[in-house]
């Protein structure tokens, strides 16, 4: 598939099995394939950061923060199950009130899922009406859809060019938009994250990142000047 030798694993034995081997557990290496590559960075021109599309060590260590985080707050505890619970309430009544006629509900279990999640990630969680959390949601939806496996995307990686002639034809212009979209709503979290951050109280798993992150900048500091000496 486009320049990538593929394995196919089909039994839960084998894919049991698989995972717990230190050779699977990584992400795509997208930069060692040119063509995927001219898609890709496209999409992320801030970089290739996080645990998505990086692999290697720094993948190993985001990762590792990321699962350790998640679960000090609560993922995969009976916590989050009490936390989900509450938010299909809040889920139910915005049914009522929206029962008519017809529903759309194209979005509205995205909205739950999200929500859910966003109170460790975020420390907070979205009413259904919020325009910009509406916002986000439709990026999210423009940016996943654009990126399933269909013929259409592997046109897309077959012959990259097709991004800049036919952007909206091959799907890039959404994947591009859905990006995009959802950076910039996470950086204008991240700012209001930092003007209000806690030291001694993080509350949630963006305060917890940017706090690591000033621990890192703190040691290599101190590494340099210990070189430096």
């Amino acid at each position: 598939v486009v320049g990538m030798n593929t394995v196919h694993l089909c039994s839960y034995e084998l894919i049991r099995e698989a995972l717990k081997k230190q050779e699977v557990s990584s992400r795509i290496p997208f930069q060692k394939f040119p063509n995927i590559n001219k898609v890709i960075s496209d999409l992320y021109v801030h970089g290739f950061h996080g645990i998505v599309v990086t692999e290697g060590k720094e993948w190993q260590e985001q990762r590792r923060f990321a699962m350790k985080t998640l679960k000090d707050f609560g993922f995969g505890k009976s916590s989050m199950e009490e936390s989900m619970h509450e938010e299909i309430r809040f889920f139910c009544d915005q049914l009522r009130k929206d029962s008519g006629p017809s529903v759309d509900l194209s979005n509205s279990f995205n909205v739950l899922v999200i929500n859910s999640l966003w109170k460790i990630i975020g420390g907070k969680r979205f009413d259904y009406t919020d325009e910009r959390f509406g916002e986000l949601i439709d990026y999210v939806k423009k940016g996943f859809s654009a990126i399933a496996p269909t013929p259409r995307l592997a046109l897309l990686f077959l012959f990259p060019a097709l991004r800049n002639w036919f952007p909206k034809l091959t799907g890039f212009d959404a994947m591009k938009k859905g990006y995009h979209g959802m950076y910039d709503f996470l950086m204008k979290e991240i700012e209001e994250h930092k003007a209000n951050l806690d030291l001694d109280n993080p509350k949630d798993f963006i305060d917890t990142y940017l706090l690591e992150m000033q621990k890192k900048e703190d040691r290599e500091e101190e590494d340099g000047e210990e070189n430096e000496g």
